[in-house]
């Protein structure tokens, strides 16, 4: 094993766990609350399939921040900071419901793409599929969701013991280990093999994609600059539409794949690497609001109506109590001003002789 890892690095990473979950759901619900309220007819498919895929990558990234997991020597270890698992959901299962939020998002994925395909495609082309074809196409990478109950019996436990764990792994001393797993033949093949149907998938969605392209070639005849630039901006969205959700995918699975690979070399940079575990959907609110500007405009009057509300109400709270003080701070210079008037009165009414002599007889 190499050094242990920094304390630095150690107080950096719990930190993290506690804040990165809540800070992330919050930006996260907040884009998609945007594009929710955003009414845009020509973008309908892809705005509720992003509103799909953003879902399910809130849920994963929340499920995901309630525990984490450190790569070892040939071995997994799983625990969980901050949160007590309940008494029917064990580390196993945990890891199986991990893996099916994974596939469920591929899926979504895959569908989204399709159902572009299925717009852009005229209805009278021969590539067009038809519903028999489109509803095969989307469900049948459903049949990915059977390994999660393969998969759940393929994990075995490791030898080593939580205690172990928690001496070789400083970090996580102060947490409950659950359960450590090994990575075995099986288990290693199994992933193998998800990997391989997901390249597959992700061959299928560039081949749709170039099929998509030629078809919004063929559609248009290219007659002056300004369609040539017309069409190539169509293309360039559409692009953007099928390849930036792969952003959200991409980079925390190379970054697990990277930190198993540098995990006999370097503990420090493999414990970086598992912090990218929940940020799918950021990943993909970054990536969506940078590479779109009806999303970057949307998202840009949305913080500044919020922040005007905010200024408004702030500004009427504080005139409202500027008036409530004063309204007090008269009534306190009324008070003894009365108080003086009255006095004055009543040395009249006695300085004169018919009062004076009225107040004799009651007397």
């Amino acid at each position: 094993m190499s050094d242990p890892l920094s304390p630095g690095l150690e107080r950096f990473i719990i930190f993290y766990n506690i804040v990165s979950g809540p800070i992330y759901f919050i930006i996260n619900s907040m884009i998609m609350i945007t594009v929710i309220r955003m009414d845009n007819t020509r973008t309908k498919t892809h705005r509720n399939h992003f509103i799909t895929l953003q879902g399910l990558l809130i849920l994963t990234d929340s499920f995901f921040s309630l525990g984490c997991c450190v790569c070892m020597t040939g071995d997994l270890a799983f625990y969980s900071p901050n949160f007590l698992l309940p008494p029917f959901l064990d580390m196993k299962l945990c890891m199986c419901v991990g893996l099916l939020f994974l596939i469920a998002i591929a899926n979504c994925y895959f569908s989204s793409v399709l159902a572009r395909y299925q717009v852009v495609t005229p209805h009278d082309s021969p590539a067009r599929y038809s519903q028999l074809q489109e509803n095969t196409l989307r469900y049948m990478p459903c049949l990915m969701f059977g390994i999660a109950p393969v998969l759940y019996y393929a994990l075995t436990e490791s030898e080593v013991s939580p205690e172990e764990v928690s001496e070789l792994v400083p970090w996580i001393a102060e947490y409950p280990v659950h359960l450590v797993l090994t990575l075995t033949t099986h288990l290693k093949a199994m992933f193998a093999g998800l990997w391989c149907v997901h390249m597959f998938f992700l061959t299928f969605v560039i081949v749709l994609f170039s099929r998509m392209v030629t078809s919004l070639r063929m559609r248009t005849k290219v007659t002056s600059a300004s369609t040539r630039r017309a069409q190539n901006s169509a293309i360039i969205a559409l692009a953007l539409q099928i390849f930036v959700p792969l952003t959200c995918m991409v980079v925390p699975g190379f970054g697990l794949v990277v930190g198993m690979s540098f995990s006999f070399f370097s503990r420090d940079f493999n414990a970086l690497t598992f912090l990218l575990f929940n940020t799918h959907a950021l990943f993909n609110s970054a990536v969506t609001v940078a590479f779109s500007a009806h999303y970057r405009q949307s998202m840009a009057e949305f913080i500044t109506r919020n922040v005007a509300v905010m200024v408004l109400t702030t500004r009427n709270v504080t005139q409202d109590e500027n008036s409530q003080r004063g309204r007090n701070q008269g009534k306190r210079i009324r008070g003894p001003e009365s108080l003086s008037v009255q006095a004055t009165t009543m040395r009249t009414l006695l300085s004169t002789p018919r009062t004076a002599a009225v107040i004799s007889i009651d007397t």
